[in-house]
């Protein structure tokens, strides 16, 4: 019998992060947090109404990949991109020109995916490193109603809007009745899984599967991941998991539901956020952040598996923290043979 489990991630508010496990390699997938370091839109004109407005827009990718274009979005409702956005009235892009820019240089205004409310750079699509980038537009014309209004920006790799989305992230900016601007970087919650991430920031994740060889009754399989999260919500996160115990067609092979030691012999699947003794593997939590394990799965060698279960939190706004989980399997001499597999998925909350 066999082993696997795979991971994956979503940023912002919301994390959301799968583990597959199978009963011979444990595999995970990840994603990394859609985040643009130093992003900004600066504003040579904040009074509501005002035209002829120069727009400066900057940001620096946090990933070597491919771009081809950068689409920049403005909503009154909210900064998360991908979601409906209200147009702010009397806001209008359309006539912008590209004064300057900084970055590759060879970014142009994509005139058939431009419209009142959203600008469009394109290029030929090619590789960048982690580098700032800058656009400077001119002939913007401000929203009509002072308040707060929200720039959305996501960079693809394929050329006008083509290909996936590499990075995305949102700002927040204060249209006023006088000459003063405002930026913010909006709450967020950073979340990324992988077997191995030697950073404490997500920026250098390791492998995609994990291979927890042939289940045996006398000896315990024993496999790690590993998964990082900070917030700066005003009251912390939480972290839970969900998803099933391992099958393998119609078998099923029993998650741990009680608190219990690994005991060879025994239908068990579970976890623990912990380093343990018995058997020896895992770690303590490691960064400078302050969350925590919680509950049972904070407990050093005894396993527990329960689906929708809180396993870490903080109750701040928190620096980047690095958790190991330790998953054990012990199978009976009647489990059926077969290739045992499961999908656990990590969700992180932010407490705003």
């Amino acid at each position: 019998m066999n082993l696997t489990v795979g991971l994956k991630r979503i940023g912002l508010l919301i994390g959301i992060t799968a583990l597959l496990v199978l009963a011979r390699p444990f595999m995970t997938t990840r994603a990394i947090g859609d985040v643009l370091p130093n992003r900004y839109v600066k504003v040579s004109d904040s009074v509501a109404g005002h035209t002829s407005v120069t727009y400066s827009i900057g940001f620096e990718t946090s990933i070597a990949t491919t771009q081809g274009s950068v689409e920049v979005e403005f909503c009154e409702n909210d900064p998360f991109p991908g979601t409906s956005c209200t147009v702010p009235a009397g806001f209008d892009i359309s006539s912008a020109v590209l004064l300057t820019q900084s970055g590759t240089n060879d970014f142009t205004i994509d005139a058939g995916n431009t419209n009142a409310h959203k600008i469009v750079f394109s290029r030929t699509p090619g590789a960048v490193g982690t580098i700032p980038f800058t656009f400077e537009i001119g002939g913007v014309g401000n929203p009509s109603a002072v308040g707060t209004q929200y720039a959305r920006i996501r960079l693809f790799s394929g050329a006008g809007l083509g290909g996936s989305v590499n990075e995305q992230a949102g700002i927040a900016m204060s249209v006023t009745g006088d000459l003063t601007v405002s930026t913010e970087v909006p709450p967020h919650i950073d979340l990324c899984v992988g077997v191995v991430i030697n950073s404490s920031d997500c920026t250098d994740i390791i492998g995609d599967s994990i291979d927890m060889g042939i289940l045996r009754t006398t000896t315990t399989a024993r496999a790690t991941s590993q998964f990082v999260v900070g917030t700066n919500a005003d009251n912390g996160y939480t972290v839970s998991v969900s998803g099933n115990s391992l099958t393998s067609g119609n078998n099923v092979l029993k998650a741990i539901t009680s608190l219990t030691p690994s005991t060879p012999g025994t239908n068990q699947f579970g976890m623990n956020l912990r380093q343990n003794i018995a058997p020896a593997i895992g770690s303590e939590p490691s960064g400078t952040g302050s969350g925590a394990p919680v509950g049972n799965y904070n407990i050093p060698d005894n396993y527990i598996y329960n689906s929708g279960d809180t396993i870490a939190s903080a109750i701040t706004p928190d620096n980047y923290r690095k958790f190991t989980a330790t998953y054990i399997v012990n199978v009976d001499s009647k489990q059926p043979a077969g290739y045992y597999a499961t999908t656990i998925t990590y969700i992180a909350l932010g407490n705003f």
